[in-house]
């Protein structure tokens, strides 16, 4: 049994789809697991799906604010250690 590991964030254009894929690999009698930002619509999918979810830290680009799009990078660079960290436990 593998273990596969699906990842995203932002909106549910890309999730409804990754979740089908997920849906059919898990069929196949492997383990899925999904990665996102957390109290997102894929965390509810996920919930609905009874998907395994872990959240990491998002940052969000507000091109009019430059505060903002300093801060955001910062939760950005945050997020790619913990999603790191999340795949060196979880080994997919």
């Amino acid at each position: 049994m593998a273990r596969f590991v699906f990842a995203g964030g932002g909106s549910s254009g890309h999730t409804l789809p990754s979740l089908r894929v997920a849906d059919a690999v898990r069929a196949e009698g492997h383990e899925v697991i999904f990665i996102g930002p957390g109290n997102s619509i894929e965390q509810k999918l996920c919930e609905h799906f009874d998907i395994p979810f872990h959240a990491v830290t998002t940052g969000k680009f507000n091109r009019d604010r430059k505060i903002t799009a300093l801060t955001a990078g910062f939760k950005t660079f945050r997020g790619v250690w913990e999603a790191r960290a999340l795949l060196r436990r979880l080994r997919p």
